[in-house]
């Protein structure tokens, strides 16, 4: 019987709560992904590079070991993202399954996770763009920079999101 008592909580949360549920697991796959491949930049036609790695044109990658301090504070701030995407993800299975997570600082706590991991994923990327700048001529930006700009701008819908879950629930 708890069960049904489940199935009737999710169903009752707003479509606001739901969506932001579901954007979220998308924007953290998208964010994972893009966090992880060396394809942050292109060098040329066959050279790429990110957080972790530089490939070079045959394919073979090694890792960044001592990258400059600039990529560090990039790799951390990534981190943190990650890190405040399992907290989002935590809060928001506690605030769906369990009623004694019902309350609005549960919910706001995940308006503030959500737009402050966004922040921090776009000011790695910037931190990231205006080293690569400075010191590599003739880079492009590549695909796994844009699925962390995009989760981004998707954790910022979320937030709005959970807000306008706040406010209908409020109402």
């Amino acid at each position: 019987m708890p069960e049904l008592g489940l199935i009737v909580r999710v169903y009752r949360l707003s479509n606001f709560f739901k969506s932001a549920c579901v954007i979220l697991v998308l924007s953290m796959v998208m964010f994972l992904v893009g966090m992880s491949t060396p394809y942050w930049v292109t060098i040329g036609l066959q050279k790429s590079s990110g957080l972790w790695q530089h490939c070079g044109s045959d394919s073979d990658c090694e890792i960044l070991h001592n990258p400059p301090k600039p990529l560090h504070a990039c790799q951390a701030l990534e981190i943190i993202s990650l890190l405040m995407y399992m907290g989002l993800i935590i809060l928001a299975l506690l605030y769906m399954l369990h009623s004694a997570f019902e309350k609005s600082t549960v919910i706001l706590a995940t308006i503030v996770l959500s737009f402050t991991s966004a922040f921090t994923m776009l000011v790695g990327v910037i931190i990231y763009g205006t080293k690569v700048k400075e010191d590599l001529a003739g880079t492009g930006v590549a695909w796994s920079l844009w699925l962390v700009v995009i989760s981004a701008l998707m954790n910022i819908a979320v937030g709005t999101l959970f807000v306008l879950h706040k406010k209908a629930r409020t109402c």
